[in-house]
């Protein structure tokens, strides 16, 4: 098995990746040096045989300051004052009531579902370990003649039958989807040792891969500076755009070798325009509870209530006078005040509109929305708000390879951006028991040392990602 091994990017599939090949390498270890104690208590001796091979290291580079690509969570502070009446007649001026709220948005993948037993398996140790849970609220689609469906398992609206075809939904239980991401690093770091190691360099940009004469790679920075250690092996966990323009810049003709399989720089991913917004209260609507496909709307494709997802629920008050000193500070929990919302562009739109100002794209996707809700609850976008009411948090967020598009391998994604999704039962193409069969194939080269992993080899979907990892941590342990 490779020894030294480089993964450029830190989204789910990496995580996956790691986490699979450290758990099956510490196995490994554990048994090995069994076998050693065991022979040396019988004949006083090691045998070479056994002496145990040269620490498996994986280096983790990551451009952003975080872990998850995708599955990216916002954490905005959102503080609320108000004057309240003192009951304490030393008080002449009253008390100032202030709030402060963290909202947790999701502006990349929105939920997962699951139907590889595989991935099922990892679902449900993650709901034991109280890391996830399924989404049962309701989640709609809206139509341009006025018509609204239920698309989920639960729901509350009148006369609309139920359809139990939809997969369950999972989503974080709390702190939005990036939680999960950062549990799956903590399991990593758990089973670090000895014998098998992750380490992770955040914020450094890969620019190229350069091959030496003993046929390792060393990994070059867009600083031009180089890692000091070389790598047997290195794992592509980001978009193939970005894996292209890497295999461009490096030695050997890489990026010709590695396409005349893979094909990889036909593969193209649709861009996505989202905007995050937080409200000191919410809108004056009842018709989205949890989250809607909007196929009423040519600009926007999904809207989602963050609230109904109940992982934004800290709270902490503290009464001060109004001279400014602190009469209390105590941290209690409560029920959320503001509302926060994530609206997501449909493809097309995001397309047309990619290299607009994120100030551009706040206005137009902000206006879209209250005109959704205006039409569909037949209110004025002034009463919708309410008295009162302003949208305390905005910002527009670009995913530049957000989905793959439809003539690659995808049917069905979490980040949402699309239409009406009328199935979501797509069975994934990794089977581990049938490796021979699938797409990631096509995405390793074990001549070269080189690989790729994420959702854009499957289906787009986080149930692809975690597979795409889970399958090439097999077939490199197996090696």
């Amino acid at each position: 098995m490779y020894q030294r091994i480089a993964v450029i990017g830190s989204g789910i599939s990496s995580l996956s990746f790691m986490k699979r090949l450290l758990k099956i390498c510490s196995e490994s270890s554990t048994n090995k040096q069994q076998h050693i104690g065991e022979f040396m208590i019988n004949n006083n001796t090691t045998p070479s045989s056994l002496i145990l091979d040269t620490p498996l290291q994986i280096t983790c580079f990551e451009k952003a300051k975080g872990i998850g690509g995708r599955m990216a969570t916002r954490r905005v502070q959102n503080n609320l004052k108000s004057n309240i009446e003192s009951t304490n007649t030393t008080l002449n001026e009253g008390l100032i009531e202030e709030k402060e709220e963290t909202h947790f948005l999701d502006h990349g993948a929105q939920y997962f579902t699951c139907q590889n037993p595989t991935f099922q398996n990892e679902v449900n140790q993650w709901i034991k370990n109280g890391i996830v849970k399924e989404w049962k609220d309701e989640v709609i689609a809206l139509y341009e003649n006025g018509e609204i469906k239920v698309k989920s398992k639960y729901g509350s609206l009148q006369q609309v039958e139920l359809d139990n075809n939809f997969p369950e939904r999972f989503i974080s239980v709390k702190n939005g989807m990036n939680f999960i991401c950062k549990q799956v690093k903590q399991e990593i770091e758990k089973i670090n040792s000895q014998f098998c190691n992750v380490k992770f360099e955040m914020e450094k940009r890969v620019k190229s891969l350069q091959k030496e004469k003993n046929g390792q790679w060393r990994i070059q920075f867009d600083n031009l500076e180089y890692y000091n250690d070389p790598f047997d092996f290195v794992i592509f966990s980001c978009p193939p755009e970005q894996t292209v323009e890497i295999l461009q810049n490096s030695s050997n003709n890489l990026l010709e070798t590695f396409n005349l399989k893979s094909k990889i720089k036909e593969i193209k991913m649709a861009p996505c325009w989202a905007l995050l917004l937080v409200f000191n209260k919410p809108l004056k609507q009842s018709t989205i509870k949890a989250a809607a496909f909007t196929n009423n709307s040519k600009i926007i494709s999904w809207i989602a209530n963050q609230n109904a997802k109940a992982t934004s629920v800290q709270n902490v008050t503290k009464l001060t006078e109004n001279n400014g000193d602190n009469i209390s500070g105590n941290k209690k929990t409560q029920q959320l005040v503001g509302q926060s919302w994530v609206i997501h562009a449909s493809a097309e739109w995001s397309t047309e509109n990619l290299e607009k100002s994120p100030k551009e794209i706040q206005e137009i996707l902000y206006n879209e929305f209250l005109t959704i809700l205006s039409t569909i609850e037949k209110k004025s976008k002034e009463e919708l708000l309410g008295n009162e009411n302003y949208c305390s948090y905005i910002q527009a967020h670009r995913w530049r390879y957000a989905i793959p598009k439809q003539n690659n391998f995808s049917k069905d994604n979490d980040i949402i951006n699309k239409k009406d999704i009328k199935k979501e039962t797509i069975t994934s193409s990794v089977n581990e028991n049938n490796n021979s069969s699938n797409n990631m194939e096509l995405f390793i080269n074990f001549e070269e040392g080189i690989g790729c992993i994420g959702d854009w080899t499957q289906q787009g979907r986080v149930e692809g990602a975690f597979m795409s990892g889970y399958y090439l941590a097999n077939k490199l342990s197996s090696l």
